[in-house]
């Protein structure tokens, strides 16, 4: 029996996922497993590369949710790490990860904040990430502050095993299977902890292609879940709001081309000052040149999240559950 079992899914064996695995080989904390899920056939898998021993699962399907659910059933420890393959340990995250543990709680993590080395676009994305303009903001920065949340995503999340026995990833839900598992939680008032010193280093979508991609999917995703009976803390305005904005803006062209007022464009200039806030809030932290780009990022991010929200809302294959 170990004290971690860290679990792993990966459909790309690049190099950002060999630092994955050689960050667990270098930690100080020695007493855990890792298990690899992954559609690939392992022989594409270069073991040689390392010392640590790994338990490959060969997954039938690219399924996120399915990948660690069978990690799980193969699990022998008290407590399951979830990590990215694109997430790299600083040397002491098990340590810190274990005196955490110790201390009874049962589901925690932490930030991911983006490695050393990032390209300009990845550096981009993260300081869009990093404003108020993302209701999850705080999940992308370092800090001394421990509070609890609603939910985190699978980047930097711990849980005890025992968890497992009542609770699972849905199979039928993805992207935002995070979200799905963690209302499952809130439903059983379990509480979870975000500790804000608990960081990983993990690697921002490479380009902007891929990141409204992936924005479009969760706002899709996210919206089923807000309409078929799933009262939880994102029931906020805040997660209605680019659809509102989507909305308003197509309006706004509609409505200009017959008639135009002062009082329709006061939404859109209440929009630009809140920008200009997130801009001026990111240069005091950043102070870089670069946050003039979220004038364009920030609208981008809203637009289609609010259009994959609004998909959501009216594709026909809507998510009822399991």
């Amino acid at each position: 029996m170990h004290f971690f079992t860290v679990i792993i899914i990966s459909s790309d064996f690049n190099e950002n996922f060999y630092q994955c695995i050689k960050s667990i080989e270098n930690q100080n904390f020695d007493n855990y497993e890792l298990i690899l899920v992954s559609e690939l056939n392992f022989s594409s898998f270069k073991l040689d590369r390392f010392k640590v021993r790994i338990k490959y699962i060969q997954s039938e399907i690219n399924n996120p949710s399915h990948k660690r659910n069978l990690a799980i059933k193969k699990a022998r420890s008290n407590y399951i790490i979830f990590l990215d393959d694109d997430t790299v340990l600083h040397k002491n995250f098990f340590d810190d990860a274990y005196k955490i543990a110790l201390t009874g709680e049962k589901i925690f993590g932490g930030p991911g904040i983006i490695p050393k080395k990032h390209s300009l676009k990845q550096k981009i994305i993260y300081l869009s990430q990093q404003t108020y303009a993302l209701g999850s903001f705080y999940r992308f920065q370092k800090s001394d502050e421990v509070f609890y949340v609603d939910e985190l995503h699978t980047v930097n999340l711990i849980c005890h095993k025992s968890l497992f026995d009542e609770f699972s990833f849905d199979e039928g839900f993805w992207p935002g299977e995070d979200t799905k598992f963690f209302f499952d939680l809130f439903k059983h008032k379990i509480k979870t902890k975000f500790i804000g010193n608990l960081f990983v280093y993990h690697h921002p979508r490479p380009n902007f292609f891929g990141f409204f991609r992936q924005v479009f999917r969760y706002g899709k995703n996210r919206s089923r879940l807000f309409f078929y009976g799933i009262k939880f803390s994102f029931k906020k305005i805040i997660y209605l709001a680019p659809s509102m904005l989507c909305l308003y803006l197509a309006f706004l062209i509609v409505f200009n081309l017959y008639f135009a007022t002062k009082v329709i464009f006061f939404p859109l200039i209440i929009y630009f000052l809140f920008l200009l806030f997130c801009v001026f809030q990111s240069f005091q932290k950043e102070k870089s040149i670069l946050v003039i780009y979220l004038f364009f990022i920030i609208p981008f991010i809203h637009i289609f999240y609010g259009l994959g929200f609004l998909s959501g809302i009216f594709n026909k294959k809507i998510y009822l559950g399991r």
